[in-house]
């Protein structure tokens, strides 16, 4: 039986919708089209950072620096603390502005093409010609634009998938035979509505999302909000043009240790050589991830050490690095004999506690950090104002003091080798009596 004529209509009308016409693709004026995506990554970075200085979050800096682990392994100097809090917030800021930088070159505003040579006076001397300093209601009027662009990007790049998933299928449907049937016909119906539904919602959101804006649109929105959270930060941590924090909301503390800026210097670069780890801490080391491992398997097993057989223990002590082995072989070496004594092994359960009391929390941090990657990648989860709290490198083992955190890391699994080995005695006996 031949097809009739609208099967081929149906089918002509198909092959269109997967193959629309190329004009309908062309671009419009100067928009940012698929550079949408990053853009909104860019915009996601500045609200997270901007919104980290609020008076709030900045009273729990104030509260967090005082945290024991801190004191401990990091720094107990509060002048310090708020130099590396404010040298992680500038460099931040100052990957975002080499982003803006690239794309400011496609603007059309000679202003917004000079943003790196504007952004760079500003840093150095404080020079905001173009007024892109923005009052805080100001500010804050922005940030609700930007929230509903990031969002709308957000949902652009859901649809977009959902498109080529929807086409994909129709042309499956096309494909999957030959024959003309009356459900292939309302299978392709289908299909190709789902297809339209897809590219009538892309169309919308590209409308309403960063998609659709120009360059100089989006890329004033970047720089006046850039210029706002550098003098935003500037502020809250009473640090000048050329000059290093010198506090944190009116609570005054003597200059930091460590590398200086002078006039001469960049506050940028003094912040890349102040986050530098120097040669004691575990971050130098490139061991802050693997002991943050180690401490948070040995929190675990503290809560059921009874439970823990020859696998679990040769598994944990794989994880160590050669030193804490040796330091850990070498206060074994002394242990001898049955661990049968209660009161010991509570001493040692009491020990640990609060050894994991201000190391478990920085061990926490540190894996949080590694998957927020504040400086490299930008979690989406802060559209609409919904910021939660965002771990700095000096909350986690990064800056630690090695050889601290290795002793506190050798005492917890000295302890723990008690422990478990007196459970398991503890259940040796208790069958024996059974």
């Amino acid at each position: 039986m031949a097809p009739d004529h609208s099967w081929l209509t149906l089918l002509k009308s198909a092959m269109s919708t997967i193959s629309p016409d190329i004009s309908t693709r062309r671009k419009k004026g100067n928009q940012l089209n698929i550079l949408a995506f990053e853009v909104s990554t860019l915009m996601s970075k500045l609200l997270s950072l901007w919104r980290s200085l609020s008076d709030s979050r900045l009273s729990q800096l104030r509260h967090s620096i005082s945290s024991p682990g801190v004191r401990k392994v990091v720094s107990d100097d509060d002048s310090f603390l708020l130099a590396l809090i404010f040298a992680e917030l500038t460099d931040s800021l100052r990957l975002i502005s080499i982003s803006i930088s690239h794309l400011s070159s496609r603007c059309s505003d000679p202003a917004l093409r000079s943003f790196a040579c504007a952004f760079k006076a500003f840093v150095s001397s404080g020079e905001d010609p173009h007024h892109w300093v923005m009052s805080p209601k100001d500010m804050h009027s922005k940030s609700k634009k930007m929230d509903r662009l990031i969002s709308a990007t957000s949902d652009l790049h859901k649809d977009l998938d959902d498109l080529a998933e929807a086409e994909q299928l129709l042309k499956k449907v096309l494909h999957c035979s030959n024959e003309f049937s009356v459900n292939k016909l309302g299978s392709i119906a289908d299909a190709q509505q789902r297809v339209f539904r897809h590219r009538q919602q892309v169309e919308h959101l590209k409308q309403v999302s960063l998609w659709g804006c120009t360059f100089d649109a989006a890329v004033a929105l970047l720089a006046t909000s850039c210029f706002t959270v550098l003098a935003r930060i500037r502020h809250a941590f009473g640090a000048g043009h050329a000059a290093p924090p010198r506090s944190l909301s009116a609570a005054v503390y003597p200059t930091p240790p460590g590398p200086m800026i002078s006039d001469t210097t960049d506050v940028f670069e003094w912040s890349r050589r102040m986050l530098t780890a120097p040669d004691t801490t575990l971050g130098a080391a490139a061991l802050a991830a693997r002991y943050a491992n180690v401490v948070i398997a040995v929190e675990k097993t503290m809560r059921g050490p009874g439970l823990v057989g020859t696998e679990d223990r040769d598994e944990l002590y794989g994880m160590l690095p050669d030193g804490v082995k040796g330091l850990v072989r070498r206060r074994l070496r002394g242990v001898v004999g049955p661990a049968a004594d209660a009161e010991l092994a509570m001493e040692w359960r009491e020990a640990m506690a609060r050894i994991m009391a201000w190391l478990g929390p920085l061990a926490h941090d540190t894996v949080r950090w590694q998957s927020e990657g504040w400086t490299l990648e930008r979690r989406r989860s802060h559209v609409a104002g919904e910021v939660g709290p965002v771990v700095m490198m000096w909350q986690t083992l990064w800056f630690a003091n090695r050889e601290k955190v290795e002793a506190a890391v050798t005492e917890l699994l000295v302890g723990l080798n008690y422990i478990c080995r007196f459970e398991l005695e503890l259940r040796s006996r208790n069958r024996v009596r059974e």
